[in-house]
């Protein structure tokens, strides 16, 4: 009598190499996650960018900075980022410094801000919250690593 060989796997087996790829899940998509977030703050650079263009174009033509994102590429008051994971805000500075505008008079300073969008997939970007810039170019941004998001 000949012994029949054994094909395949045992449930065993199976269990172990499930147990395995399950470690290098748990191990591989937190790294994975922050790089996708890390990717999207480009996102919120480039609107910014974009932004910051429009501002000087407008500066060149009215001699002042606008206070209008509808002027500067926004609608009905929202300017979203290309891809829309951030919505860029504007303020205008007057009675900060040397800031003046308003009542007839350009405005001479401006922040723009980037912030996710609410209940967006970027909102649980704990360590870049925000990111901003003045008309002077200044960057700075807020979070848990607020120094490492421009």
């Amino acid at each position: 009598m000949h012994a029949r060989k054994q094909v395949g796997f045992t449930l065993i087996e199976i269990m172990i190499i499930i147990a395995i790829i399950g470690i290098l899940a748990a191990i591989a998509v937190p790294p994975y996650q922050d790089s996708i977030a890390k990717s999207r703050r480009a996102d919120a650079k480039a609107a910014l960018s974009a932004v910051v263009l429009a501002q000087e174009k407008w500066f060149f033509q009215f001699n002042g900075y606008s206070d209008d994102v509808d002027e500067l590429g926004g609608d009905s008051g929202t300017l979203l980022s290309p891809e829309g994971y951030y919505t860029v805000t504007l303020a205008t500075n007057t009675g900060v410094g040397s800031c003046v505008g308003g009542a007839g008079v350009r405005f001479n300073c401006y922040t723009l801000s980037a912030a996710p969008v609410s209940g967006g997939v970027q909102e649980d970007d704990d360590d870049c919250t925000s990111l901003s810039i003045t008309h002077t170019g200044i960057k700075s941004a807020t979070g848990n690593a607020s120094s490492e998001c421009w």
